[in-house]
């Protein structure tokens, strides 16, 4: 609407396209079709990815004195923080310099200093908008392994990345078992049916009276089954693996006293959601193979679902919160406010697009427009995030004033434009 009655105001020009004939589809055709357009996709989005996060790894290793930091501490603050914790804080990587260095720019619509990695996102995004996403993935996880602290060399890179590509390929049986659910439930409907609701409906079926000892049995093992004791014997045993190891290389590097301190309470984690499924399976077995009295076997079911939600919501509930660790760190960098992630995501929608498609703009209609066009839609998408947070959150007169001068800009500009160029309108 903006541009139709500011820039294209000229007499308008008729536009015909001769529509194809309709045909019923053929299976090969439409196949062939999806494949080469999903091939084409992934492997343009596949090489800027591989090249980005190659780039993104290397730009982080690179540092140099932090110009941010802090020109003076004083005593007290130097006691109390470590003397690891200072010497770090005056060393920066590039990556989190350029980060920090733009990050003003995106401070009205929400985006802190302290979240420079959402700012070099952004910046990927010229590249393919598609990899902001992935590229705040790799830069959380980034700034996640910098806290540690640790030195990598070569051997170590070497291993890692061995055990990276040992750990992706494990998952891929796991994943082809689960394809054919998948395509018998496109739209994901069983996938938000947790194991938790799953036990608690069981539980229900166990409430009745009439049941005979095969539908008893059976329910016995649906809720074995729900509870998945492999996967609990197999987080304990590798919490025990971990924990051993660590004790073993804490002897001569006291560097790892910290994960060892991790590991020994993901163990203990693992012990405590191994015994909570056990008593469950052992509630559900005395209602099973007793004959106890009516209210005895209410007590035991109301026990039993008492139990069952202690354990989802301590044991596998801390087990999904380390899964989703992008996710809490995204909350914590956006300071758990909807409303910054949201003009965020604004701005990722609004402001130009890729740079494919920009050679293509470049391309069809030249340089000039092709620059008018990049600095409308990013400004666009800067006035419009920046006018949603204040508004919501920010509070801040200012701000708000600002985005809406530049908007009035904006219009006055493509007007004034309009007038002189006399672009036609293609109906």
């Amino acid at each position: 609407l903006l541009l139709k009655h500011t820039l294209f105001v000229g007499d308008p020009a008729p536009f015909v396209m001769e529509l194809p004939l309709y045909h019923l589809p053929r299976a090969t055709t439409v196949f062939k079709q999806a494949w080469e357009r999903l091939a084409r996709f992934l492997f343009r989005a596949g090489k800027v990815l591989v090249v980005m996060v190659l780039f993104l790894s290397v730009c982080d290793k690179i540092t140099f004195p932090n110009p941010y930091a802090s020109a003076q501490q004083t005593p007290a603050v130097e006691e109390q923080a470590g003397t690891q914790e200072v010497a770090d804080d005056q060393e920066i990587s590039a990556l989190e310099f350029v980060g920090r260095t733009i990050s003003p720019i995106f401070m009205p619509m929400g985006v802190e200093r302290s979240n420079w990695q959402g700012s070099v996102a952004l910046i990927v995004g010229l590249f393919a908008k598609e990899q902001v996403v992935s590229s705040l993935n790799s830069l959380y996880a980034i700034s996640k392994e910098a806290e540690d602290n640790e030195t990598l060399t070569w051997a170590d890179a070497r291993k890692q990345f061995a055990s990276g590509i040992s750990d992706a390929c494990a998952t891929v049986p796991e994943a082809l078992a689960r394809l054919m659910d998948r395509l018998f439930d496109p739209l994901g409907v069983n996938i938000f049916k947790s194991d938790y609701q799953q036990v608690l409906a069981l539980i229900e079926e166990l409430e009745d009276p009439n049941l005979s000892a095969d539908q008893l049995a059976k329910l016995q093992g649906a809720i074995d089954a729900a509870l998945d004791f492999e996967s609990l014997r197999n987080a304990l045993t590798e919490a025990t693996a971990t924990r051993d190891a660590l004790q073993k290389q804490a002897k001569q590097n006291e560097a790892l006293t910290s994960q060892l301190e991790a590991a020994e309470e993901a163990l203990t984690e693992a012990t405590e959601a191994l015994e909570k499924a056990v008593e469950i399976q052992t509630l559900a077995r005395q209602i099973v193979t007793g004959s106890e009295a009516a209210a005895t076997r209410s007590a035991i079911i109301a026990e039993l679902r008492t139990k069952t939600s202690t354990f989802y919501e301590e044991a596998v509930g801390k087990q999904l919160e380390t899964d989703a660790s992008l996710m809490a760190t995204l909350r914590e960098k956006f300071d758990n406010d909807r409303n910054r992630a949201f003009a965020y995501l604004l701005f990722v929608l609004l402001y130009v697009p890729c740079l494919a498609a920009m050679a293509t703009v470049v391309r069809e209609i030249g340089w000039g427009f092709s620059s008018i066009l990049f600095g409308y839609l990013t400004l666009l998408g800067w006035c419009v995030a920046t006018l949603y947070y204040q508004i919501t959150t920010g509070h801040s007169l200012l701000w708000v004033s600002i985005a809406g001068a530049f908007l009035a800009a904006t219009v006055v500009f493509f007007y004034t434009l309009g007038k002189k160029i006399k672009v036609k309108l293609i109906l």
